[in-house]
């Protein structure tokens, strides 16, 4: 299997990028590792690799059929969420800083505030 220098380069960004998703790596090192005039047998880099050969197959057909667009994951099925993971995270923050009782009684959690807040900061960043 050839890659392009331009693809080749792409690859090797990934494997080493911190920011880069950990399945995204791998897929990367796979593709690297099978790359080349000599195309090595899928067992060996899977072994190489610590991984299985079904895994080597996969990700290697995939480049193959589609080239890094083959190695970038699809979007998952289902509805999408709602409220973001930062307006969730950030109104937990409320829920938790307001709650704690002095020694002793019984934890109240405004929900009420943590809902009210959570609905309007989602249509502030709603961009529909």
């Amino acid at each position: 299997m050839l890659l392009s220098d331009d693809e080749q380069a792409v690859l090797e960004r990934w494997t080493r990028r911190a920011s880069s998703a950990q399945a995204l790596a791998l897929r990367a090192r796979i593709v690297l590792a099978c790359a080349g005039p000599e195309i090595p047998p899928i067992v060996s880099v899977a072994r190489e690799l610590r991984v299985a050969a079904d895994t080597v197959r996969k990700w290697r057909r995939r480049f193959l059929a589609e080239r890094l667009d083959g190695l970038v994951d699809e979007p998952r099925p289902g509805r999408l969420p709602t409220i973001s993971a930062g307006v969730r995270h950030d109104n937990l923050g409320v829920g938790v800083g307001v709650g704690r009782p002095a020694m002793g009684g019984p934890a109240v959690w405004p929900s009420p505030v943590v809902c009210t807040t959570a609905v309007t900061e989602a249509r502030r960043s709603d961009p529909r």
